[in-house]
């Protein structure tokens, strides 16, 4: 089994064994074409991913000289003779083609996980859901192909994944407050926000797992950590959701309540563009 794994510095392993994966232009060669699967890239898309909108003259050479490393490092990494059948030239471009190769990317791994929570969800399956966002949360492991030299394309599917990760982890605390399991989300949400300390759907899942739990002062304290970095970080208020919801708090209202306010998913605050 062949894995390759974007979801954070990009990494390649062969039967648990980690394989020194090309640098550079190369790098970036590869991951574009992991993340088009079946699909041809043409030289245009690659051309304009490794040189922007400046083609130096040597850019044909060049891409000839990467898709030839890149040919041998498949050839090392599955065991093919040449990696000719890996790497194939088409009308319109260069195809990776792995079909014959046991392999898992782990972006599509983390996709289809959460394809197959959300319809647990739709399903009223909150235990299945939970155990298929967990796998799809932990894939991650940083920002996506963070040592890859990246173009637009690269840069903006890596934004996208980022978002994707960013929801799927507030979707998980969603189901794990739905089964009650509120210590657990609390784990969950304290290591996220160290990191997310703008993402105001988490602050109030965090208050409400805090409330939940018996410890109201956790609660409270969750909400003046985020007031706080809102104001210092970005001089905004918090949401009126997540005002709301501290309001319901300080009046002791039921966990049932609390749980429906935090479902509301209250406002994300972002940093503002300079």
């Amino acid at each position: 089994m062949l894995s390759l794994e974007l979801l954070g510095p990009i990494r390649a392993r062969r039967d648990e064994m980690v394989l020194a994966v090309p640098a550079g232009k190369t790098r970036t060669l590869l991951a574009l074409l992991l993340l088009e699967p079946g699909a041809a890239v043409s030289r245009e898309r690659m051309v304009g991913e490794l040189w922007g909108d400046v083609t130096p003259p040597s850019a044909a050479a060049n891409l000839r000289n990467y898709l030839s490393k890149l040919r041998l490092w498949l050839a090392n990494s599955t065991h093919d003779d040449d990696g000719g059948r890996l790497l194939i030239q088409r009308r319109n471009g260069w195809q990776l083609a792995l079909g014959d190769v046991p392999v898992e990317v782990d972006v599509f791994a983390f996709e289809k996980h959460l394809e197959r929570a959300r319809a647990a969800v739709r399903a009223g399956d909150p235990h299945t859901a939970s155990g298929r966002l967990r796998r799809a949360v932990t894939l991650y492991r940083g920002a996506p192909m963070q040592d890859v030299p990246q173009g637009r394309m690269l840069s903006g599917r890596a934004g996208a994944l980022t978002a994707k990760w960013l929801g799927a982890v507030e979707e998980y605390v969603a189901v794990l407050l739905e089964l009650t399991q509120y210590e657990a989300a609390r784990v969950v949400l304290h290591e996220f926000l160290a990191g997310q300390p703008y993402r105001e759907r988490a602050w109030g899942q965090l208050m409400v797992a805090c409330g939940n739990s018996g410890d109201v002062q956790g609660a409270l304290r969750a909400y003046a950590t985020a007031r706080r970095g809102l104001v210092d970080g970005l001089g905004v208020e918090p949401s009126a959701e997540l005002t709301n919801l501290y309001q319901q708090i300080l009046r002791g209202e039921p966990a049932v309540r609390l749980a429906a306010s935090a479902a509301s998913a209250p406002r994300r605050a972002e940093p503002v563009c300079s």
